[in-house]
């Protein structure tokens, strides 16, 4: 058996804690380690996790941050103080499945694969079943460059390789997708170099508890109070959107080339792949965004067909938009410039770490 470490970064999670460290300990493979950063929680955090670790069937390493990190970079530290070749992500407010280890293990047999990740339940705070969280379903195997290029599953349900962090030096020139003050959240970086490298595998299987506790982080803006604003919300947060896509997919590409030099011959022909990928997929969402925010219907147009010309616009692959864009886009250009209000940046927006639902 592979060993493997669980990764969790906690912050004022005392209320659950206790519940998911519990469902650690009674997993069916045990991992060899526990690392935990806290990040200066002011709640019973660190005693619930030293009062579990008196009698944890495993190592409990608790590691106090001396300053507040922020979560992106508090789950990056958490991850290079795991010594063990697999390294399974855990938020401190979920409830796994006894069997997950031993599931999401699995797949690692096959050394192409760089990362797992399985299905959830959402629960509410009472730990009650709500329904599937539908967490970003893919192939049981997805080869290298196969998957959507911005969308990622949430950390929680991830298992990866720990090569992966051997990329960790590049991750200060990463950016998030949408909020581009933002380097990479844990789980869009590790998700973009396993979808680069090697192979991402994928359970259709719930083996954690997603919980929904109604105090999430990130949210949908209120609804428009009339069907113009509604437009012009919408077609300003698309522009803004694929503005921010174009420039995250220029830092990816400028990571990959970064990090070739260390590359074997298979990684390195893996990285020119997808570097030649993102600098498309980056043109082509400069583009989108100029179809939302030209100011003439002529620009637009020209920015429409030069896409359409370029098989962006095509199905046949997680790279390409599809027809349906095509659609949306086009009756984009009818739209009059003065319909288009400005929406302020704190107003709008979309979440950001994965395509279902957020929390804390």
């Amino acid at each position: 058996m592979i060993p493997i470490s669980v990764a969790m970064a906690t912050y004022n999670g005392a209320r659950f804690l206790r519940e998911q460290l519990d469902s650690i300990a009674a997993q069916t493979v045990l991992p060899a380690e526990l690392v935990v950063t806290d990040d200066g929680s002011t709640d019973d955090t660190i005693a619930v996790v030293r009062a579990f670790a008196r009698t944890a069937p495993f190592p409990v390493h608790v590691h106090e941050n001396p300053v507040r990190l922020g979560f992106r970079a508090n789950f990056m530290h958490a991850l290079e103080l795991c010594t063990s070749e697999l390294i399974a992500l855990c938020d401190q407010d979920d409830i796994w499945e006894a069997h997950k280890l031993e599931r999401v293990s699995a797949p690692f047999t096959d050394p192409e694969v760089l990362l797992c990740y399985h299905e959830a339940w959402l629960i509410d705070s009472a730990g009650e079943r709500l329904g599937l969280a539908h967490i970003y379903p893919l192939l049981d195997r997805n080869l290298p460059s196969s998957t959507n290029p911005m969308l990622n599953p949430y950390g929680f349900a991830m298992m990866v390789r720990r090569r992966l962090l051997d990329f960790s030096e590049f991750w200060e020139l990463s950016v998030d997708n949408l909020q581009l003050q933002h380097k990479m959240a844990h789980d869009q970086w590790l998700f973009f170099l396993a979808s680069a490298f090697g192979t991402v595998a994928y359970i259709d299987e719930p083996l954690a508890g997603y919980r929904q506790h109604g105090n999430n982080t990130y949210g949908f803006a209120g609804p428009a109070r009339n069907w113009r604003g509604k437009v012009a919300n919408w077609v300003n947060i698309r522009a803004k959107d694929f503005a921010s896509l174009t420039v995250a997919a220029k830092a990816r590409a400028s990571i990959l080339a970064r990090a070739s030099d260390r590359l074997d011959e298979t990684w390195r022909q893996r990285a020119r792949v997808a570097i030649a990928r993102y600098e498309t997929f980056a043109t082509h969402a400069q583009l989108r965004a100029a179809i939302y925010d030209s100011p003439s219907m002529i620009g637009r147009l020209n920015a429409w067909r030069a896409l359409h010309r370029d098989g962006a616009y095509a199905n046949d692959t997680r790279w390409t938009f599809g027809r349906k864009a095509a659609l949306v886009d086009l009756g984009c250009l009818i739209a009059p410039k003065g319909l288009l209000g400005a929406v302020s940046a704190s107003g709008s927006g979309k979440t950001t770490e994965a395509p279902v639902a957020t929390k804390s």
